[in-house]
């Protein structure tokens, strides 16, 4: 079976990006959806 597994590379730039997310959602600066609200979100697309 193939698949990514646990040891594949992340490029530096992916996680200065996901490091940034994360901070901002910490600090409370993102908003946050339930999965109805995505779905409907994504509805309307």
């Amino acid at each position: 079976m193939s698949g990514i597994s646990d040891e594949t590379p992340v490029p530096q730039w992916h996680q200065e990006i996901l490091d940034q997310r994360w901070k901002d959602y910490q600090a409370g600066k993102t908003k946050r959806l339930t999965l109805k609200q995505l779905e409907q979100r994504l509805a309307k697309r």
